[in-house]
C-alpha cells in the first residue's frame, strides 16, 4: 500500500491464485501449510500454527523445490512469505503440465478401427 495515497503500490508482482499444500522447514520442526496465492517475490496462505513474523523458514512446493524465505507478515494462521531470491513460475506451470498428463488416461481401444479386410496379407484366394 502506498501510504501517501492509501492505493496498492504499482511495483508489486502479479500474484498467481491457487491452491496448494506445502511444508515450512526451520531446521528444527515442519510445519504444514496451504498457499493460497504465489507470485515470483513470495506467497500467502494459511499455516497449521502461528508463525512469528521475521522468522526464516524454507518452504517446499510441489514443482518449484524448497525456497528460502521470511514471514513478512502473520496474523493468527494466515501468513505472507516474502522469498529470499526470486522464483521462476514457469517451472511450476511445466511441473502442473506434466502431472496433467500424466493423469490422462490411456485408452487404447478408443480410436481402434478393426480392419474391413480379414484375410491374412499374401493370401491368395
Amino acid at each position: 500500500m502506498n501510504d501517501q495515497t492509501n492505493q496498492p503500490s504499482l511495483d508489486r508482482e502479479k500474484r498467481k491464485s491457487l491452491l496448494s499444500v506445502g511444508v515450512l522447514h526451520d531446521g528444527h520442526d515442519t510445519i504444514d501449510v496451504r498457499i493460497r496465492n504465489l507470485s515470483p517475490e513470495g506467497c500467502g496462505g494459511r499455516a497449521s500454527e502461528h508463525l512469528p513474523r521475521d522468522h526464516s523458514y524454507e518452504i517446499e512446493l510441489k514443482g518449484l523445490g524448497r525456497i528460502r524465505g521470511t514471514i513478512v507478515w502473520s496474523s493468527d494462521k494466515a501468513f505472507g512469505m516474502r522469498f529470499d531470491e526470486p522464483v521462476n513460475l514457469e517451472r511450476l506451470e511445466m511441473a502442473n503440465a506434466s502431472e496433467v498428463l500424466l493423469k490422462q488416461k490411456y485408452d487404447p481401444l478408443k480410436d481402434y478401427k478393426p480392419p474391413e479386410i480379414y484375410r491374412r496379407p499374401g493370401l491368395n484366394r
